[in-house]
Protein backbone atom coordinates (compact mmCIF):
# COMPACT_ATOMS: atom_id res chain seq x y z
CA UNK A 1 0.00 0.00 0.00
CA UNK A 2 2.64 2.17 0.71
CA UNK A 3 6.58 2.69 0.05
CA UNK A 4 9.35 4.69 1.66
CA UNK A 5 10.21 6.32 -0.87
CA UNK A 6 6.49 8.21 -0.78
CA UNK A 7 6.99 8.72 3.08
CA UNK A 8 7.60 12.53 2.52
CA UNK A 9 4.54 13.10 0.44
CA UNK A 10 2.32 11.30 2.76
CA UNK A 11 3.64 13.27 5.51
CA UNK A 12 2.81 16.81 3.42
CA UNK A 13 -0.86 15.38 2.74
CA UNK A 14 -1.90 14.61 6.16
CA UNK A 15 -0.49 18.21 7.03
CA UNK A 16 -1.88 19.68 4.43
CA UNK A 17 -5.56 18.08 5.41
CA UNK A 18 -5.20 18.84 8.94
CA UNK A 19 -5.40 22.40 7.72
CA UNK A 20 -7.08 22.49 4.91
CA UNK A 21 -10.30 21.34 2.65
CA UNK A 22 -8.96 20.10 -0.55
CA UNK A 23 -10.64 22.78 -2.65
CA UNK A 24 -8.29 25.62 -0.82
CA UNK A 25 -5.31 24.02 -2.41
CA UNK A 26 -6.21 22.75 -5.97
CA UNK A 27 -4.06 24.92 -8.18
CA UNK A 28 -1.47 25.14 -5.48
CA UNK A 29 -1.25 21.22 -5.37
CA UNK A 30 -1.29 20.71 -8.73
CA UNK A 31 1.85 23.44 -9.21
CA UNK A 32 4.34 22.62 -6.22
CA UNK A 33 3.24 19.22 -5.08
CA UNK A 34 1.92 18.00 -1.92
CA UNK A 35 5.90 18.03 0.27
CA UNK A 36 6.88 21.74 -1.15
CA UNK A 37 3.37 23.29 -0.80
CA UNK A 38 3.68 21.94 3.02
CA UNK A 39 6.79 23.91 3.29
CA UNK A 40 5.86 27.05 1.23
CA UNK A 41 2.88 27.35 3.54
CA UNK A 42 4.32 26.86 6.91
CA UNK A 43 7.19 29.41 6.49
CA UNK A 44 4.44 31.90 5.04
CA UNK A 45 1.91 31.59 7.41
CA UNK A 46 1.86 34.43 9.71
CA UNK A 47 -0.03 32.71 12.97
CA UNK A 48 2.45 30.39 13.47
CA UNK A 49 0.53 27.75 13.87
CA UNK A 50 2.15 25.31 10.58
CA UNK A 51 5.61 25.86 11.55
CA UNK A 52 4.85 24.54 14.93
CA UNK A 53 2.98 21.86 13.65
CA UNK A 54 4.90 18.48 13.85
CA UNK A 55 3.86 16.69 10.65
CA UNK A 56 6.09 13.86 10.69
CA UNK A 57 5.34 12.96 14.64
CA UNK A 58 1.35 13.59 14.12
CA UNK A 59 1.48 11.28 11.34
CA UNK A 60 3.48 8.48 12.89
CA UNK A 61 1.65 9.16 16.04
CA UNK A 62 -1.85 8.87 13.83
CA UNK A 63 -0.74 5.90 12.19
CA UNK A 64 -1.46 3.50 15.56
CA UNK A 65 -4.90 3.76 14.65
CA UNK A 66 -5.34 4.00 11.56
CA UNK A 67 -3.90 4.04 7.66
CA UNK A 68 -3.27 7.45 5.77
CA UNK A 69 -3.75 6.16 2.11
CA UNK A 70 -3.61 8.83 -1.00
CA UNK A 71 -3.22 8.85 -4.67
CA UNK A 72 -1.15 6.70 -6.09
CA UNK A 73 -1.28 3.96 -3.39
CA UNK A 74 -2.66 0.95 -4.02
CA UNK A 75 -5.87 1.16 -1.78
CA UNK A 76 -6.83 4.50 -2.93
CA UNK A 77 -9.74 4.23 -4.70
CA UNK A 78 -10.41 4.79 -8.11
CA UNK A 79 -13.67 6.77 -7.84
CA UNK A 80 -12.06 9.47 -6.04
CA UNK A 81 -9.60 10.01 -9.26
CA UNK A 82 -12.42 11.86 -11.25
CA UNK A 83 -13.95 14.16 -8.72
CA UNK A 84 -11.47 17.46 -9.39
CA UNK A 85 -10.91 19.33 -6.10
CA UNK A 86 -13.05 18.05 -4.12
CA UNK A 87 -11.01 15.03 -4.19
CA UNK A 88 -9.68 14.02 -0.11
CA UNK A 89 -5.90 14.80 -0.19
CA UNK A 90 -5.84 11.65 1.85
CA UNK A 91 -7.72 9.12 3.50
CA UNK A 92 -7.81 7.51 7.21
CA UNK A 93 -8.28 3.95 6.95
CA UNK A 94 -9.02 0.66 9.38
CA UNK A 95 -9.81 -2.41 7.70
CA UNK A 96 -8.76 -5.68 6.29
CA UNK A 97 -10.31 -5.40 2.88
CA UNK A 98 -8.90 -3.59 -0.15
CA UNK A 99 -10.09 -0.32 -0.27
CA UNK A 100 -10.27 0.61 -4.05
CA UNK A 101 -12.00 -3.19 -4.66
CA UNK A 102 -14.68 -2.35 -1.81
CA UNK A 103 -15.44 1.52 -3.24
CA UNK A 104 -15.33 -0.09 -6.78
CA UNK A 105 -18.43 -2.12 -6.17
CA UNK A 106 -19.93 0.22 -3.80
CA UNK A 107 -23.64 1.26 -3.13
CA UNK A 108 -24.55 3.61 -0.38
CA UNK A 109 -28.01 2.76 1.45
CA UNK A 110 -28.64 5.87 3.73
CA UNK A 111 -31.85 7.43 4.90
CA UNK A 112 -32.84 8.79 8.28
CA UNK A 113 -31.74 8.76 11.57
CA UNK A 114 -35.24 8.80 13.06
CA UNK A 115 -35.84 6.10 11.04
CA UNK A 116 -39.65 4.77 11.01
CA UNK A 117 -39.71 0.79 11.54
CA UNK A 118 -40.86 0.12 7.80
CA UNK A 119 -38.02 2.36 6.39
CA UNK A 120 -35.61 0.24 8.65
CA UNK A 121 -37.07 -2.73 7.59
CA UNK A 122 -37.01 -2.03 4.07
CA UNK A 123 -33.28 -0.93 4.56
CA UNK A 124 -32.45 -3.93 5.96
CA UNK A 125 -34.23 -6.11 3.26
CA UNK A 126 -32.41 -4.05 0.27
CA UNK A 127 -29.13 -3.83 1.80
CA UNK A 128 -29.15 -8.10 2.50
CA UNK A 129 -30.39 -8.32 -1.53
CA UNK A 130 -27.36 -5.69 -2.65
CA UNK A 131 -24.91 -7.31 -0.36
CA UNK A 132 -25.69 -11.05 -1.77
CA UNK A 133 -25.88 -9.72 -5.80
CA UNK A 134 -21.91 -8.54 -4.62
CA UNK A 135 -22.44 -4.92 -3.74
CA UNK A 136 -20.46 -3.30 -0.98
CA UNK A 137 -23.41 -1.80 1.11
CA UNK A 138 -21.36 1.21 2.24
CA UNK A 139 -23.01 3.86 4.92
CA UNK A 140 -22.31 5.86 7.83
CA UNK A 141 -22.91 4.24 11.50
CA UNK A 142 -25.65 6.49 12.55
CA UNK A 143 -29.10 4.92 13.77
CA UNK A 144 -31.30 4.15 11.58
CA UNK A 145 -31.39 3.26 8.11
CA UNK A 146 -27.77 3.44 7.92
CA UNK A 147 -26.73 0.89 10.38
CA UNK A 148 -29.99 -0.96 9.21
CA UNK A 149 -28.24 -1.42 6.55
CA UNK A 150 -24.62 -2.44 8.11
CA UNK A 151 -26.70 -4.94 9.92
CA UNK A 152 -28.39 -6.66 7.02
CA UNK A 153 -25.58 -6.91 4.86
CA UNK A 154 -23.32 -8.80 7.40
CA UNK A 155 -25.73 -11.23 7.50
CA UNK A 156 -24.35 -12.27 4.13
CA UNK A 157 -20.66 -13.20 3.14
CA UNK A 158 -20.15 -9.37 1.65
CA UNK A 159 -18.16 -6.82 3.54
CA UNK A 160 -19.12 -3.48 3.91
CA UNK A 161 -17.82 0.08 4.14
CA UNK A 162 -18.62 2.53 6.83
CA UNK A 163 -17.39 6.34 6.35
CA UNK A 164 -17.33 7.82 9.78
CA UNK A 165 -17.35 11.86 10.07
CA UNK A 166 -14.66 11.73 13.13
CA UNK A 167 -11.61 10.35 13.45
CA UNK A 168 -11.12 6.50 13.42
CA UNK A 169 -10.41 6.47 17.30
CA UNK A 170 -14.16 8.27 17.83
CA UNK A 171 -16.90 6.13 16.74
CA UNK A 172 -19.77 8.07 15.78
CA UNK A 173 -22.20 7.58 17.34
CA UNK A 174 -19.92 6.29 20.15
CA UNK A 175 -22.45 2.99 20.63
CA UNK A 176 -21.53 1.62 17.70
CA UNK A 177 -17.73 0.79 18.57
CA UNK A 178 -18.65 -2.35 17.62
CA UNK A 179 -19.99 -2.06 14.63
CA UNK A 180 -17.72 -0.18 13.50
CA UNK A 181 -14.33 -3.15 14.70
CA UNK A 182 -16.78 -5.95 13.45
CA UNK A 183 -16.67 -3.85 10.01
CA UNK A 184 -13.26 -3.48 9.50
CA UNK A 185 -12.46 -6.93 10.67
CA UNK A 186 -14.60 -9.01 8.40
CA UNK A 187 -12.51 -8.26 5.37
CA UNK A 188 -14.79 -4.27 4.84
CA UNK A 189 -12.98 -1.11 5.98
CA UNK A 190 -13.89 2.38 8.23
CA UNK A 191 -12.55 5.56 6.41
CA UNK A 192 -13.08 9.34 7.47
CA UNK A 193 -11.67 12.21 5.87
CA UNK A 194 -10.54 13.92 9.58
CA UNK A 195 -7.02 12.65 11.29
CA UNK A 196 -7.44 10.68 14.68
CA UNK A 197 -9.17 13.17 17.66
CA UNK A 198 -11.44 14.70 15.50
CA UNK A 199 -14.81 15.28 16.57
CA UNK A 200 -17.96 14.75 14.51
CA UNK A 201 -19.45 18.25 13.76
CA UNK A 202 -22.28 19.89 11.61
CA UNK A 203 -19.26 20.59 8.97
CA UNK A 204 -17.79 16.78 8.98
CA UNK A 205 -21.29 15.42 8.51
CA UNK A 206 -21.42 17.58 5.40
CA UNK A 207 -18.10 16.41 4.24
CA UNK A 208 -18.76 12.93 5.29
CA UNK A 209 -21.91 13.01 2.86
CA UNK A 210 -20.05 14.08 0.25
CA UNK A 211 -17.28 11.42 0.39
CA UNK A 212 -19.81 8.94 0.41
CA UNK A 213 -21.12 9.84 -2.61
CA UNK A 214 -18.04 10.00 -3.69
CA UNK A 215 -16.64 6.70 -3.01
CA UNK A 216 -19.69 4.78 -4.26
CA UNK A 217 -21.34 3.76 -7.46
CA UNK A 218 -24.43 4.70 -7.01
CA UNK A 219 -26.59 6.37 -3.97
CA UNK A 220 -29.86 4.11 -2.90
CA UNK A 221 -31.70 6.48 -1.03
CA UNK A 222 -34.93 4.31 1.56
CA UNK A 223 -36.48 6.97 3.31
CA UNK A 224 -34.93 10.74 3.90
CA UNK A 225 -36.87 14.23 5.11
CA UNK A 226 -35.19 16.86 3.52
CA UNK A 227 -32.36 18.04 5.78
CA UNK A 228 -30.27 15.56 6.33
CA UNK A 229 -27.14 13.90 6.27
CA UNK A 230 -28.74 11.22 3.75
CA UNK A 231 -30.30 14.10 1.07
CA UNK A 232 -26.93 15.68 1.36
CA UNK A 233 -25.40 12.24 0.03
CA UNK A 234 -28.39 12.06 -2.48
CA UNK A 235 -27.16 16.13 -3.77
CA UNK A 236 -23.70 14.63 -3.72
CA UNK A 237 -24.27 12.46 -5.64
CA UNK A 238 -26.10 13.70 -8.42
CA UNK A 239 -23.67 16.49 -8.23
CA UNK A 240 -21.19 13.97 -9.45
CA UNK A 241 -23.09 11.94 -12.10
CA UNK A 242 -23.74 9.27 -9.66
CA UNK A 243 -26.76 7.83 -10.09
CA UNK A 244 -29.44 8.08 -7.35
CA UNK A 245 -32.29 5.37 -6.56
CA UNK A 246 -34.99 6.34 -4.23
CA UNK A 247 -38.18 4.34 -2.66
CA UNK A 248 -41.11 6.14 -3.47
CA UNK A 249 -43.43 7.11 -0.99
CA UNK A 250 -46.35 4.60 -0.37
CA UNK A 251 -49.11 7.55 0.20
CA UNK A 252 -50.04 10.90 -0.69
CA UNK A 253 -48.66 12.99 2.61
CA UNK A 254 -45.45 13.68 0.74
CA UNK A 255 -45.93 16.93 0.37
CA UNK A 256 -46.03 17.50 4.01
CA UNK A 257 -42.51 19.13 4.74
CA UNK A 258 -42.42 16.56 8.05
CA UNK A 259 -43.07 13.29 6.00
CA UNK A 260 -40.29 10.90 6.27
CA UNK A 261 -39.67 10.38 3.07
CA UNK A 262 -40.39 13.94 1.85
CA UNK A 263 -36.96 13.77 0.61
CA UNK A 264 -37.43 10.49 -1.96
CA UNK A 265 -40.40 12.30 -3.16
CA UNK A 266 -38.84 15.84 -4.15
CA UNK A 267 -35.73 14.08 -5.89
CA UNK A 268 -38.34 11.48 -7.37
CA UNK A 269 -40.36 14.91 -9.14
CA UNK A 270 -37.64 16.42 -10.04
CA UNK A 271 -36.24 13.66 -12.38
CA UNK A 272 -32.93 13.80 -10.25
CA UNK A 273 -33.65 10.01 -8.68
CA UNK A 274 -34.57 6.69 -10.45
CA UNK A 275 -37.99 5.06 -8.83
CA UNK A 276 -36.92 1.50 -7.40
CA UNK A 277 -38.47 -0.97 -5.34
CA UNK A 278 -36.12 -3.65 -5.51
CA UNK A 279 -32.62 -4.70 -5.05
CA UNK A 280 -32.25 -5.78 -8.37
CA UNK A 281 -33.16 -3.05 -10.33
CA UNK A 282 -30.35 -1.15 -8.83
CA UNK A 283 -28.13 -4.39 -9.80
CA UNK A 284 -29.54 -4.43 -13.18
CA UNK A 285 -28.97 -0.38 -13.67
CA UNK A 286 -25.17 -0.36 -12.53
CA UNK A 287 -24.74 -3.75 -14.62
CA UNK A 288 -26.02 -1.49 -17.59
CA UNK A 289 -23.84 1.44 -16.58
CA UNK A 290 -20.07 0.85 -17.10
CA UNK A 291 -18.25 1.30 -13.81
CA UNK A 292 -15.66 3.73 -15.62
CA UNK A 293 -15.88 6.29 -18.14
CA UNK A 294 -14.35 5.20 -21.34
CA UNK A 295 -12.69 8.67 -20.98
CA UNK A 296 -10.12 9.09 -18.54
CA UNK A 297 -9.86 12.30 -16.50
CA UNK A 298 -6.11 12.77 -17.60
CA UNK A 299 -7.30 12.70 -21.34
CA UNK A 300 -9.98 14.94 -20.29
CA UNK A 301 -7.57 17.45 -19.43
CA UNK A 302 -5.17 16.81 -22.04
CA UNK A 303 -8.32 17.43 -24.38
CA UNK A 304 -8.52 21.19 -22.22
CA UNK A 305 -4.87 21.79 -22.48
CA UNK A 306 -4.90 21.40 -26.09
CA UNK A 307 -8.20 23.47 -26.90
CA UNK A 308 -7.06 26.09 -24.14
CA UNK A 309 -3.33 26.53 -26.21
CA UNK A 310 -5.37 27.47 -29.55
CA UNK A 311 -5.90 30.63 -28.15
CA UNK A 312 -3.16 32.84 -28.19
CA UNK A 313 -3.54 33.69 -23.50
CA UNK A 314 -2.47 30.74 -22.42
CA UNK A 315 -3.90 31.64 -19.18
CA UNK A 316 -7.18 31.33 -19.52
CA UNK A 317 -9.35 30.38 -16.37
CA UNK A 318 -10.58 27.21 -16.32
CA UNK A 319 -14.25 28.46 -15.71
CA UNK A 320 -14.24 30.39 -18.70
CA UNK A 321 -12.65 27.46 -20.56
CA UNK A 322 -15.67 24.96 -19.53
CA UNK A 323 -18.01 27.49 -20.47
CA UNK A 324 -16.77 27.59 -23.69
CA UNK A 325 -16.75 23.84 -24.13
CA UNK A 326 -20.90 23.99 -22.74
CA UNK A 327 -21.40 26.65 -25.32
CA UNK A 328 -19.81 24.30 -27.82
CA UNK A 329 -21.50 21.32 -27.05
CA UNK A 330 -24.46 22.47 -26.60
CA UNK A 331 -24.88 25.27 -29.59
CA UNK A 332 -22.50 24.22 -31.56
CA UNK A 333 -21.00 27.53 -32.25
CA UNK A 334 -17.30 28.95 -31.35
CA UNK A 335 -18.69 32.40 -31.86
CA UNK A 336 -18.85 35.14 -29.01
CA UNK A 337 -15.71 32.07 -27.25
CA UNK A 338 -12.09 31.31 -26.52
CA UNK A 339 -12.28 29.85 -30.14
CA UNK A 340 -14.21 31.80 -32.10
CA UNK A 341 -10.74 33.41 -34.11
CA UNK A 342 -9.87 29.90 -34.78
CA UNK A 343 -13.06 29.08 -36.30
CA UNK A 344 -12.91 32.21 -38.44
CA UNK A 345 -9.61 31.85 -39.26
CA UNK A 346 -10.13 28.27 -41.07
CA UNK A 347 -13.74 29.79 -42.32
CA UNK A 348 -11.32 32.28 -44.09
CA UNK A 349 -8.34 30.71 -45.05
CA UNK A 350 -10.04 26.58 -45.74
CA UNK A 351 -13.42 27.47 -46.56
CA UNK A 352 -16.54 27.53 -44.23
CA UNK A 353 -17.36 23.94 -44.64
CA UNK A 354 -13.47 23.27 -42.91
CA UNK A 355 -14.43 25.70 -40.01
CA UNK A 356 -17.55 23.41 -39.99
CA UNK A 357 -16.01 20.01 -39.52
CA UNK A 358 -13.56 21.29 -37.25
CA UNK A 359 -16.00 22.57 -35.56
CA UNK A 360 -18.22 19.08 -35.39
CA UNK A 361 -15.01 17.32 -33.94
CA UNK A 362 -14.38 19.11 -31.26
CA UNK A 363 -17.62 19.64 -30.20
CA UNK A 364 -17.68 15.87 -30.50
CA UNK A 365 -14.36 15.69 -28.22
CA UNK A 366 -16.40 18.50 -25.36
CA UNK A 367 -18.97 16.33 -25.48
CA UNK A 368 -16.86 13.87 -23.99
CA UNK A 369 -15.34 15.46 -21.02
CA UNK A 370 -17.66 18.00 -20.09
CA UNK A 371 -19.21 15.61 -17.32
CA UNK A 372 -15.22 15.43 -16.13
CA UNK A 373 -14.40 18.73 -16.06
CA UNK A 374 -16.83 20.04 -14.38
CA UNK A 375 -15.23 19.07 -10.61
CA UNK A 376 -12.68 21.73 -11.89
CA UNK A 377 -14.87 24.45 -12.42
CA UNK A 378 -13.87 27.05 -10.15
CA UNK A 379 -9.95 26.21 -10.36
CA UNK A 380 -8.18 28.69 -12.27
CA UNK A 381 -5.58 27.01 -14.12
CA UNK A 382 -3.26 27.43 -17.07
CA UNK A 383 -3.43 25.24 -19.90
CA UNK A 384 0.16 24.32 -18.65
CA UNK A 385 -0.96 23.46 -15.22
CA UNK A 386 -3.75 21.54 -16.55
CA UNK A 387 -1.26 19.40 -18.49
CA UNK A 388 0.43 18.74 -15.11
CA UNK A 389 -2.72 17.93 -13.76
CA UNK A 390 -3.18 15.54 -16.34
CA UNK A 391 0.35 14.08 -15.74
CA UNK A 392 -0.60 13.38 -11.84
CA UNK A 393 -3.98 11.57 -13.05
CA UNK A 394 -1.83 9.41 -15.43
CA UNK A 395 1.01 8.44 -13.38
CA UNK A 396 -1.44 7.29 -9.92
Amino acid sequence: MSTPTRAPERIARAALAAFHAPAELTADLVEYGAVDLWDRLSRTDTTGRLARYDARGSLLSALDVAAFVFPGDDDWPAALDGIGPAAPLGLWMRGTGSLRQLSARAVAVTGNRHATRTGQQTAAHLAGNLAEAGHTVTASLAYGIDVAGHLAAQLTPAPTLAVLPCGLDLPHPHTHGDLARTVSGAGGAVVSAFRPCTAASRATLKVTAELTAALTRAVLLVEAMTRTPAMETANAAIALHRPVFALAPPDDDSADRTHPMRGNALLLARGQARPVTRAAEVTAALTAQPAESPVTVAQALTVVADLMDIDANRHIPLRAMVDDLVRTAVFGSFHGSAFGHEWARLARTEGRAAAEAWSASLRDRCAEVIALLRPYYDAALTSDAVRALAKRHTAA
